[in-house]
This record gives structure tokens, C-alpha cells and sequence, in this order.
């Protein structure tokens, strides 16, 4: 019996676009990225619990460094559309249970750099 290899979908594809701008106190920086999956399985049995329909993720981030560029600052948003996907599947049907790993919800935070 022929299988479908895990955690390869069919299509694949990952986008970026970053716009950086000068100001005379240093630079801002703006970037959006993501990528879509197409539909796969997330378990070597193929089973249909372990199928995963295609998805679309998307990030941000807007950063600003000084003129003297020793310092950075963020801040960034993961998962923007907030889309609920598994990571991992771990079907025992024999056993009726079925474990099932998603990934993070949208989260965001700043992030501080120093460079020394």
C-alpha cells in the first residue's frame, strides 16, 4: 500500500515584502510575512485524523533603529489571522485515542536589541 509522505504538502509557497525608511533620527522598518500550506497529512499512517486541510499564516513587524545603530526595537505580531493548525497528530484508533499538537495561537510582544 502506498502512502503519502507526512508534513509534505503538494504546494508550498512563502512570501516577504520589508520597506525601510530613512528618517533623520535613524530608520523604520516595516515587514509582512506568512505562508500557505496546502493540504497534507501530519502522521506517517495517513489516517484522517492526521489529515491537516491547507492553511495561510502571516506575521508582522515594524522595528526602528538609531542613526548610531547600536540599538533596535520591535514590535511583531506571529499568526496575525489567528489560524488553528496541528503541528502533530498521534493517532492510536486501536486504543480510541487521538492526541493532536496545534500550533501557537496569535501572540505578539517588542523585542529590544543592544549591540556592544
Amino acid at each position: 500500500m502506498d502512502s503519502i509522505w507526512p508534513f509534505k504538502p503538494s504546494l508550498s509557497v512563502n512570501f516577504l515584502a520589508r520597506y525601510a525608511w530613512d528618517v533623520s533620527a535613524g530608520e523604520f522598518a516595516a515587514q509582512v510575512d506568512g505562508c500557505w500550506n496546502d493540504d497534507q497529512f501530519v502522521e506517517a499512517t495517513n489516517s484522517q485524523l492526521s489529515f491537516e486541510n491547507s492553511y495561510m499564516l502571516w506575521n508582522a513587524r515594524l522595528s526602528y533603529t538609531p542613526a548610531a545603530g547600536d540599538w533596535t526595537v520591535e514590535g511583531w505580531v506571529k499568526n496575525a489571522g489567528d489560524e488553528m493548525y496541528r503541528l502533530y497528530n498521534l493517532d492510536l484508533g486501536l486504543l480510541g485515542i487521538a492526541e493532536e499538537v496545534y500550533a501557537p495561537p496569535r501572540w505578539w510582544g517588542v523585542t529590544v536589541r543592544y549591540s556592544f
